[in-house]
């Protein structure tokens, strides 16, 4: 009862600001717009997060202001004006659970605190079930009625530039709609360029590079941010102090990487308890976790008893029939589920993959009460995070035999090759951790051997013109304005992280300053509190003999030659894995 009349205060000082404002505010208030933002407002203003999935709480109760980072400036998003008038366009890209809908929620309310624009938040996975615009899905969010004279007003708010746009996860968007759904904002913002845009997606979507958007990017915890983010998630108690001594004595970097991320210094916390110690595996995180949530209730002491399970299963039954399903559902495109969804799916699972007998209701009420794997959002369940999901969809995999094993990652490498953009770094890092030489022997190989072999009939400067349809030639620069590095930078995410993740070199570039024209550069990205400026095309011989005056066909030979090599002696190290396991066994 408190946070709605906080809600209802907050909105109603919001709206008694516009309507001193103009007329056209006067005209939306009277179609909608103060149910639209009332409801909203109470939606956002309490929360769930992973360490309170069961329970309501007040959204600043448990909130700690992540910054986010763009070349020199360094921002919380607390005073939103004076981020978004300089910026208009801004893409947040961030790490699973790094923040990136928290902070678009906490931009939500800010702006309605602040009084700065009509905020509207849009989760984008929305976007991929029917076939509406988006003008139609904010039309029929905003307003309470569709009829065209209020139609006709939202549209003059938006020519006048009156609305913040949150455009939330665009890398949830399905691979198979996602040029349909980025095509159909391209020609909203266009439609409506004076109003404020704010997309956030996890790297390598594509979203990135988008033209006139400002790529932000989500700022890691430091060690100052954990300790704080600690008092705000844990009453500064026995337990507080144990954690930060726990954490403040961690020195292997590996560890600490970890713990920079919000989403796993909060897994971390709750499986504490159970597991006072950091794994240096990611897998183990998210083992430690669900281990957390199946057994919390399962002591008896003076405060407790054992939590009803109404399927009667067992852990491991649990672990198989959430793997399954999120392997389903992953490659479904999927990361919140309906009702009838989460049914179908179980049902197929119980029917197709294991030999288990359990009720579907009885299984639905264990995972969101009894365990707390899955927490319900107005009619869609999810879990605590998507990257639980992930988890369970890797495990699966490496469970499987060696055939069904190979046709699984037949279908991943499929999935990379015909969207460039589909993987999820997050899943090939579990993937690696539980199953690196199937992993690397079905998707890595076959990939990186392709891409080589795409090269390989050109030569000279036509070597070079293609590989640029890949790889962007790129001038690092430092804080102090000065160039740091000559390098190419990739334009697709794969097979860029499969070249990173095994540690296969790049290609560089010696210094090109001297050569090329100033005005041929223009900002492109930013890195680590560097930018880049990229050498923008078309490259008619003239650019391609001057680059190829420096190096860069000769530099591109030889990073293909390298990943051959390593293409080879990869072959030849699995196969001697292999012998080596017969002969053991």
């Amino acid at each position: 009862m408190e946070e709605k009349i906080e809600v209802t205060n907050l909105v109603s000082h919001f709206i008694e600001l516009l309507r001193k404002a103009n007329n056209e505010y006067k005209d939306l208030i009277g179609i909608g717009l103060q149910s639209y933002l009332s409801f909203q407002t109470e939606k956002y203003y309490q929360t769930q997060t992973f360490f309170y999935r069961n329970q309501l709480v007040r959204f600043y109760d448990c909130y700690y202001p992540v910054s986010s980072r763009y070349k020199a400036l360094i921002t919380t998003f607390k005073e939103v004006e004076n981020v978004f008038e300089e910026y208009p366009y801004i893409v947040l890209s961030g790490s699973a659970g790094s923040g990136k809908s928290t902070i678009a929620k906490h931009i939500f309310l800010q702006s309605i605190k602040n009084a700065y624009k009509i905020p509207v938040l849009i989760e984008l996975r929305h976007l991929n079930i029917g076939s509406n615009k988006l003008i139609d899905v904010i039309t029929n969010k905003v307003l309470s009625t569709n009829a065209k004279p209020s139609a006709d007003l939202l549209k003059r708010a938006l020519n006048s530039g009156s609305f913040l746009f949150l455009f939330d996860g665009y890398d949830e968007i399905y691979s198979s709609k996602v040029h349909e759904i980025g095509a159909d904002i391209e020609s909203f913002i266009d439609s409506f360029p004076k109003n404020k845009f704010l997309v956030t997606s996890r790297p390598g979507s594509g979203i990135e590079n988008a033209s006139r958007f400002y790529p932000f990017k989500v700022r890691n915890l430091d060690i100052t941010d954990i300790e704080k983010f600690l008092d705000v998630i844990i009453p500064q108690d026995e337990r507080n102090r144990q954690i930060k001594e726990l954490v403040a004595g961690i020195e292997s970097e590996n560890y600490t990487e970890y713990l920079k991320n919000p989403l796993l210094l909060s897994m971390f916390v709750l499986a504490f308890e159970s597991h006072p110690e950091i794994p240096n595996r990611r897998t183990s995180f998210y083992k430690n976790v669900f281990d957390t949530l199946y057994s919390r209730h399962d002591g008896i002491t003076k405060s407790s008893f054992p939590r009803e399970r109404r399927t009667n299963l067992q852990r491991d039954d649990f672990e198989k029939i959430l793997s399954a399903f999120s392997y389903l559902s992953y490659f479904d495109g999927a990361y919140s589920f309906t009702e009838e969804y989460l049914e179908e799916k179980l049902i197929r699972v119980r029917e197709k993959a294991l030999s288990l007998k359990f009720g579907i209701e009885d299984l639905i009420y264990d995972f969101q009460t009894s365990i707390g794997i899955m927490h319900k959002e107005g009619f869609e369940y999810k879990f605590p995070h998507r990257s639980m999901q992930e988890y369970f969809a890797s495990y699966f995999v490496s469970r499987l035999s060696s055939d069904k094993k190979s046709k699984a990652y037949g279908k991943l490498r499929k999935q990379l090759v015909e969207s460039p953009y589909a993987l999820s770094s997050n899943l090939f890092e579990l993937c690696w951790e539980l199953d690196e030489i199937p992993l690397t022997q079905n998707v890595i190989l076959p990939i990186l051997d392709s891409y080589v072999n795409r090269f390989k009939k050109y030569h000279n400067d036509t070597i070079l013109l293609k590989f640029l349809n890949y790889w962007q030639i790129t001038i690092e620069v430092n804080n102090n304005n000065l160039p740091s590095k000559f390098c190419f930078v990739p334009l697709v995410k794969n097979p860029y992280f499969m070249i990173k993740k095994c540690n296969l070199d790049t290609p560089h570039l010696s210094d090109f300053t001297n050569k090329i024209d100033p005005q041929q550069l223009e900002y492109s990205n930013h890195s680590s509190g560097n930018y880049f400026l990229t050498l923008k095309g078309p490259y008619d011989k003239k650019m391609i003999s001057t680059l190829n005056s420096i190096g860069a066909a000769s530099e591109v030979k030889k990073h293909l030659s390298s990943i051959e090599s390593w293409i080879s002696s990869t072959y030849s190290r699995i196969q001697n894995h292999d012998n080596d396991l017969e002969d053991f066994l």
